[in-house]
């Protein structure tokens, strides 16, 4: 597991998403972060999953004004980058929201009912335009309601999972845990597994 999952990665150069492919990309996912923290600390969850997990994004849509004040947010520190009004760039992110939303309905139908294993992780990561599919199984796999809920799931594959494609999608989901407090105070608080759950965590990174 690279190192990257609890160093600071670089600042990667601020960007308008036009896409839910660029929206999963490393410069975005930071932004949703930043701008999104009260929610994803409330929530339990990350940029990753509601970009990749139905389940996760509807919850976000349903969340009454959260994903209004969100887009507004965005739009502020967009509209100049974009060379757009507020307004103009508010209605583009509502509709990219959108069809993030219609994109990830699509990509989870596409994958079993079941648990993937780490072959099939692997299998998919590297199958053209695969990356979406595995991350989208992926990520339904680990979209426990709790802090702890995810880190078990994640751990289960992880374990599993130390080489091959799929670790770059595994090691995204584990950066982006480690980065919320509340998860953090998971993994540190006594617990019966707690011994167990820190060795494999450590020897992962």
């Amino acid at each position: 597991m690279a190192n990257s999952a609890v160093a600071e990665a670089p600042a990667a150069p601020p960007m308008v998403c036009a896409s839910w492919v660029e929206l999963c990309g490393p410069s975005a996912r930071r932004t949703i972060g930043r701008i999104a923290a009260p929610y994803l600390d409330d929530a339990q969850t990350i940029p990753t999953l509601l970009l990749h997990d139905y389940g996760s994004a509807l919850r976000l849509f349903q969340a009454g004004d959260t994903l209004n004040n969100l887009l507004e947010a965005a739009a502020r520190s967009q509209m100049r980058l974009a060379g757009a009004s507020f307004d103009e760039r508010l209605r583009a992110l509502a509709e990219l929201a959108d069809g993030a939303l219609h994109r990830i309905r699509e990509l989870q139908g596409a994958v079993a009912a079941r648990a993937a294993t780490v072959a099939e992780l692997n299998e998919r990561a590297v199958a053209a335009n695969g990356a979406g599919h595995a991350m989208a199984w992926l990520a339904r796999d680990v979209a426990a309601p709790s802090w702890a809920g995810k880190l078990d799931r994640l751990l289960d594959v992880l374990s599993d999972a130390l080489d091959g494609p799929a670790i770059v999608l595994l090691d995204q989901v584990l950066a982006e845990i480690l980065e919320r407090t509340g998860a953090r105070a998971v993994i540190v608080a006594p617990s019966s597994d707690f011994d167990g759950r820190l060795r494999t965590l450590v020897g992962l990174l």
